[in-house]
């Protein structure tokens, strides 16, 4: 028996406010929507020198550099935290990853903790999420419809006569965090992209007269880097520009934390973006896809797309693929576009410094929806729509490793940072600091923290950064408060994530 999105919402049996107004107006046909829908498209790993809109001087995707033209580009956003679980959760909350306690991947934010499509689907929307979130749960966060295991991708596969998504053993070590660095032996019309893609059209085509919220979960540009026929072999690996050389000796003045890692050689470096540029060009025809059938459904001028990313890659600056924990631009720095016609001015560009964290707000400011008080990020909507406004005077993240709930007593370490428009300080735990003059020194190779010519800022800097960290970890009053504990709230998530499939 099919499940309409009325009955699925009257019978998960959540007093929740707007549910029931938002399902007794769509019982009646309408021409035009009361509510536009929402497509939120997220990559994972993707620096924005894997965008041409960003500058990219290799890489080929036109999809993506139109979606910018046709609506507004961010040139200056940053994420919270360089690594998957923690800064997904500060997207789909507008949280501090650190303030959901959410430190590494291990440690997925508490089910107390309502996430985005929780929100639409309280207000009517019928919301679905295909693809990678990378915390558990999906469900009960608020998606009618989900598809988010890997299990459930290699199954498919299997249909097909597959074995696995990633059939082949990884690279000599010689290689650390890449990976696999090759062609892909599944056919591109089978990858995980195309996979992620059809379940998004389909769950289009059943919702197209009523709101729809759907987020679609790209794992690529991700390692392992391994590009399906015909994508890597676009580009030639001898004529693709590669960033500066890093030093050793600029490697001595950072943290020892960092200046044992392995380099990877020209040779490996090329071998490596030739597959990472094919990945971001299979994923940008992808979207391509999704965007011509929201148009063959008569939607675009209803819907609202927005794309960015969870976090960057070093993409050969430090002379490294990978995030590898640290706090530099080539990871902090993400992609992030919107485009909503006759509501977004299409050819924007917004410099003003904007997080991760404001993408909930800003999404929901821009359909009408209230902010909730626990959030911590702040709505960008004016920004996007050209109404002006303002940004943030400084940026901040952090990173930590070996910290847990299981191993909280045990040794770690951790980085902390506070980005402005000319400089970075980057402290850690083991007392070491970085700062990067960012006007001079773009790629961030040359640590300036012990130079007396830059005592003053630094000083200023470490007062900023200290303030941030202590306020953003305040969830004692009205806004932001914690709502890990809330049990009422547990219960409510996991009756939702009862209920059946709307399909």
């Amino acid at each position: 028996m099919t499940m309409t999105r009325r009955d699925f919402l009257g019978s998960s049996g959540l007093a929740l406010s707007g549910v029931a107004a938002a399902a007794k107006a769509q019982a009646a046909p309408m021409k035009k929507r009361s509510r536009p829908n929402v497509i939120f498209i997220l990559t994972d790993q993707h620096n924005v020198r894997g965008l041409g809109c960003y500058g990219g001087p290799d890489v080929h995707t036109p999809v993506l550099d139109g979606l910018a033209r046709d609506g507004v580009r961010f040139d200056q956003a940053y994420c919270q935290v360089p690594v998957c679980v923690p800064n997904r959760s500060g997207i789909f909350t507008g949280r501090y990853p650190q303030a959901l306690g959410t430190y590494t991947n291990s440690c997925p934010p508490s089910l107390a903790e309502t996430m985005l499509p929780w929100y639409f689907a309280q207000e009517g929307y019928v919301t679905g999420g295909f693809g990678k979130t990378h915390f558990s749960h999906n469900r009960e966060r608020g998606f009618m419809e989900t598809d988010i295991s890997f299990q459930n991708y290699n199954a498919f596969l299997a249909t097909k006569g597959i074995d696995s998504a990633f059939p082949n053993p990884p690279t000599p070590k010689q290689w650390p965090f890449c990976g696999f660095v090759g062609d892909s032996p599944i056919p591109a019309n089978l990858s995980h992209a195309n996979w992620v893609t059809d379940n998004g059209i389909d769950f289009m085509r059943r919702h197209d007269e009523e709101p729809f919220f759907l987020y679609l979960g790209y794992y690529g540009p991700h390692p392992p880097y391994q590009a399906p026929r015909p994508y890597a072999e676009r580009y030639d690996a001898a004529a693709l520009t590669l960033p500066p050389r890093y030093t050793m000796a600029q490697q001595q003045k950072r943290p020892m934390a960092v200046r044992g890692f392995q380099h990877l050689t020209e040779e490996q470096l090329r071998a490596t973006l030739r597959q990472y540029y094919g990945l971001c060009t299979h994923i940008d025809e992808n979207i391509g896809r999704v965007l011509a059938e929201l148009n063959v459904l008569g939607l675009e001028d209803d819907t609202l797309v927005v794309f960015s990313s969870d976090h960057g890659n070093h993409l050969g600056s430090y002379n490294r693929f990978g995030k590898t924990w640290t706090l530099h631009d080539s990871c902090l720095h993400v992609p992030l576009m919107m485009r909503w016609p006759g509501r977004i001015p299409a050819g924007q560009t917004v410099d003003a410094m904007v997080q991760s964290i404001d993408l909930l707000p800003t999404m929901l400011d821009l359909v009408s929806m209230e902010i909730p008080d626990t959030v911590q990020g702040a709505s960008r909507a004016s920004l996007a729509t050209g109404r002006g406004g303002d940004g943030r005077e400084a940026v901040f993240a952090g990173t930590w490793s070996k910290f847990t709930p299981a191993d909280a007593g045990k040794t770690a370490w951790g980085q902390q940072c506070i980005r402005t428009r000319t400089h970075k300080l980057i402290t850690w735990t083991t007392g070491e600091e970085e700062l990067y003059d960012l006007v001079a020194d773009p790629w961030e190779y040359d640590n300036i923290a012990d130079t007396p010519e830059a005592a003053e800022v630094r000083a200023q800097l470490q007062r900023d950064l200290l303030t941030w960290w202590l306020t953003s970890q305040d969830t004692v009053g009205a806004k932001h408060k914690a709502p890990t504990a809330d049990k009422a709230a547990i219960e409510q998530h996991l009756a939702f994530g009862k209920r059946g499939k709307v399909r």
